[in-house]
């Protein structure tokens, strides 16, 4: 007995040869096994019900049994339909396309991924030569030349003719303390100014102070290095002078602070934070600024770059004259471009005696004692500025001079004086013995007169 019917097969369209015979033909089997058992069925019914009609059982019987053959061609894909003469629409191709087109799009980003990442953005353009990439050198030119390149017309320097200027005239200060099992201890770096082609320069006395004895090391512009001693130090100004063995040094030109204006541009050139021949441009913020913690200079106060490092260097004017000593120690740490140099004017009765005597000498007095009338007090009470005299000591020179109590002292050696940090000036660097020529305005009959006489020990 065969699977198939062979002239339904023959009619019918192809059957899908992917699908196994085996199975087909037992789905075939079952069908007709349930045939049989319905015909006997039908059979059974005629005996028991004679008068039926027969013809519409039949009919029944053959629809059910097609229904049946179109649910299995329509589950293997064998339906023709009869009025348009067409197949079904089925989805496999659709699934196929979409799972291709999937495929596509996920093989792309890949190579995308892989090529950008290597070639970097733009390689489908190069690739396809839609943007060309050739080599290029960058082509350096010369810098142009100028007759005024260090100076204006008016004789000033530029800002790169007072680093030329000054390169030779300040140094780079290190200081060690003794050494011990890790090796010499750093104490201090700073800045310095030549003072003179034999080896002085002046500093700041805190970038030495706790050096041990030759453990100060001055490094010239040109990488020279040599070992300084220290000449005298002086903590109340924080004014220092060492010195090197060497001749033929470049010392720097100093100027009269007492001339500096205010807004004037200012140059600071120094070895902030270590690197030597550093020059910052500012201009001078404010003038004879008194500090706190010195009673015996004033400072010029500039917005130029001040920074641990610069102590001890140079402050410059447009015509590269030294006019301050700056001191980073001066320096704000609660507000920026706030800096300060110590005026050389006051600086350098100090610097003459540290290298005179080693040290400054305050060992004088006078033997007055005086109120300070300041300009505007002196328009109140109707008296010039000065040192309002309210005591004398008997034991001094000035006793004898003519001075009385309540005169006015307006000048000291021909400078003014109106607070003791003038007088503290004019006695710097001076010895017991010393003469002083005092001018005096007496105001109870508004004389001038001049009085000359001698510092006394201090004891």
């Amino acid at each position: 007995m065969s699977f198939f019917d062979k002239e339904e097969f023959l009619n019918g369209e192809s059957a899908d040869n992917s699908r196994n015979a085996g199975e087909i033909g037992s789905d075939r089997a079952l069908s007709e096994r349930s045939e049989a058992e319905e015909s006997a069925g039908a059979d059974k019914n005629n005996e028991e019900y004679p008068n039926r009609d027969m013809p519409n059982r039949q009919d029944g019987q053959k629809e059910q049994n097609e229904s049946k053959e179109l649910e299995r061609k329509l589950f293997w894909g064998n339906y023709t339909d009869i009025k348009t003469g067409t197949k079904p629409v089925r989805n496999t191709g659709i699934v196929m396309f979409a799972s291709l087109v999937s495929v596509v799009v996920v093989i792309c980003f890949c190579v995308n991924y892989i090529a950008t990442s290597y070639y970097g953005n733009g390689w489908v353009r190069n690739l396809f030569g839609l943007e060309q990439r050739s080599e290029y050198t960058l082509d350096l030119s010369d810098r142009p030349t100028s007759e005024r390149e260090y100076y204006y017309e008016d004789g000033r320097y530029t800002s790169a003719g007072i680093a030329k200027e000054l390169e030779q005239s300040v140094v780079s200060i290190s200081s060690y303390s003794d050494i011990n099992s890790d090796g010499y201890i750093s104490e201090g770096r700073g800045s310095g100014i030549i003072l003179s082609e034999d080896g002085y320069i002046v500093t700041n006395a805190h970038v030495i102070d706790n050096a041990g004895n030759d453990m100060i090391v001055v490094t010239l512009y040109d990488g020279r290095r040599y070992n300084a001693q220290v000449m005298g130090s002086d903590e109340l100004t924080d004014i220092a002078v060492i010195k090197i063995d060497e001749k033929g040094l470049v010392p720097a030109q100093f100027g009269n602070s007492a001339q500096v204006l205010l807004g004037e541009e200012v140059y600071a050139i120094g070895n902030p934070a270590g690197l030597d021949g550093s020059i910052s441009k500012g201009i001078v913020s404010g003038l004879d600024r008194k500090l706190t913690s010195y009673d015996y200079v004033r400072c010029i106060q500039v917005d130029a770059a001040v920074n641990p490092g610069n102590s001890g260097g140079a402050l410059v004017n447009s015509w590269g004259q030294v006019i301050g000593i700056i001191s980073s120690k001066l320096s704000s740490d609660s507000y920026d471009g706030i800096g300060f140099a110590i005026c050389i004017n006051d600086a350098k009765p100090v610097v003459d005696s540290l290298i005179k005597y080693g040290e400054v000498k305050r060992n004088t007095r006078i033997g007055i004692e005086f109120l300070s009338v300041t300009e505007e007090i002196a328009v109140d009470v109707n008296v010039p500025s000065g040192l309002y005299i309210m005591g004398i000591d008997e034991s001094c020179d000035i006793f004898s001079s003519g001075l009385e109590i309540y005169d006015v002292i307006t000048e000291m050696d021909g400078v003014p004086v109106a607070e003791s940090y003038d007088v503290t000036q004019i006695l710097l660097g001076k010895s017991p013995g010393d003469t002083i020529t005092a001018k005096v305005y007496r105001p109870s009959d508004e004389s001038e007169f001049t009085i000359t006489f001698k510092l006394m020990e201090n004891n």
